[in-house]
């Protein structure tokens, strides 16, 4: 029998994928990270989340399991930079900048061209530097990466970039800065969301007519490697021939014997930060915008999040759902003081409280795991961790069960991929 642990994105994607008997299991909510809340009636996700993929399987799956087609639409997402507002992304939209802040950034690339060696980056803050030059770096790329990481970017390996950072070449950078047009070639440039409910209900809806059956509540408490069997909280034992977890895979580790010393001594060197998630319904605010990226320190968060532009079904006359992100880690801990009250102030700060406006409704959640973060000694734990467990017949699959930076539609597609090798 296959056992699935966790039922996100990842253990969903398994589930749908296998052809042997399996049952999964969940400790808290179906969706993981991807799932959904309301306040005030007002649904927000735990962080902003819009769907794309290049994984055709996934987003075949999705659509077949909604009652209605997602809302499809080109994302409208900007840039906040001293008081001017641009679209996103700042590197291929330079235009609308102040011109001195042009010539900086122009410059700035020029001259990383032309120093460019073919030396491969070994972290972050090199890899923007020589991607962007020094002008593009300093008034943004730099101080959002900053931001959002809350680690030191020398320390961050830049493994997963060409996934997430938007590269346009030298000639559209130009372009942009000098030209009457706005650059749009980048994967997320349309974006989906359920046309019902939060994010949450892509996932949700998974739980169709022949996973219910195999879906159980219950929280894993201890996996015996060597006779194959998953101890859960409710006293219930579980045998398996394999194994699927997308359990936080630094807790997982927590719960399996045995595990050899040099394994065990990995666990430290998983790297993460949080986030600390502020979701607002404001009166009076109107705008038809889905993001603004910050990258100015002084401002709180690094990326607001508008909700109720998600789908027509999120929008309410006169109302704007909002929602602020603010990253933090031992490196970068939580300023002092009232988050909620300094993130309306932000606001305020960024021209997105018209006078007359009013917030009828407020949240504070924390995401104590957001990102994965990819320090040279993270990566090395999380292949040795999740090497050593594939010998073992356990899969990590998943953000956190694997320890990799993907989104909701990369681990279901993870999850699919780990249910076929689990039986080969």
């Amino acid at each position: 029998m296959l056992l699935i642990l966790g039922a996100g994105p990842a253990g969903l994607g398994a589930a749908h994928a296998t052809t042997v008997p399996y049952r999964i299991f969940e400790q808290a909510a179906v969706g993981g990270l991807s799932r959904s809340f309301e306040v005030e009636g007002r649904i927000f996700d735990y962080g902003g989340h819009a769907f794309f993929t290049s994984h055709e399987e996934v987003r075949t799956l999705l659509w077949s399991a909604q009652r209605q087609p997602p809302f499809v639409q080109l994302r409208r997402a900007f840039i906040w930079h001293d008081g001017t507002v641009i679209p996103y992304p700042f590197q291929g939209n330079l235009r609308g900048l102040p011109p001195d802040v042009i010539v900086d950034c122009l410059t700035g690339l020029i001259a990383a061209v032309e120093s460019r060696t073919g030396r491969a980056p070994t972290n972050l803050a090199e890899w923007l530097q020589q991607s962007f030059g020094e002008g593009i770096c300093r008034h943004f790329m730099t101080p959002y990466n900053e931001k959002v990481w809350a680690f030191p970017l020398n320390t961050i390996v830049p493994e997963w970039v060409g996934h997430r950072i938007v590269q346009p070449d030298f000639r559209s950078i130009v372009a942009g800065a000098i030209t009457d047009r706005t650059f749009t070639s980048f994967p997320n440039n349309q974006v989906a969301y359920p046309a019902e409910g939060g994010f949450g209900a892509f996932y949700s809806a998974l739980v169709d007519t022949s996973v219910e059956p195999n879906l159980t509540f219950d929280r894993a408490t201890a996996v015996y490697l060597d006779r194959k069997v998953v101890d859960f909280s409710s006293g219930r034992q579980v045998a398996y021939d394999q194994l699927i977890t997308s359990v936080d895979l630094d807790e997982f580790i927590g719960m399996v014997t045995p595990v050899p010393g040099p394994i065990s001594e990995l666990r430290p060197d998983l790297q993460h930060n949080s986030l600390a998630v502020v979701s607002l319904v404001i009166s009076g605010l109107e705008t038809d915008m889905q993001r603004l990226y910050v990258a100015d320190s002084s401002v709180i968060f690094h990326k607001l999040v508008f909700n109720s532009n998600s789908a027509p079904s999120l929008r309410r006359a006169q109302e704007t759902s909002v929602q602020c992100e603010i990253s933090f880690s031992a490196h970068k801990p939580l300023p002092a003081g009232d988050l909620l009250e300094r993130a309306v102030s932000d606001l305020d700060r960024v021209g997105l409280l018209p006078a007359g406006s009013d917030v009828v409704a407020a949240d504070l959640r924390y995401v104590d795991k957001a990102y994965p973060v990819s320090t040279a000694a993270s990566i090395a734990a999380r292949e040795g961790i999740c090497d050593w467990l594939v010998t073992r017949d356990v899969h990590p699959v998943g953000r956190f069960g694997a320890w990799r930076y993907v989104n909701s539609d990369g681990a279901c597609y993870a999850g699919m991929c780990a249910a076929r090798e689990a039986v080969r």
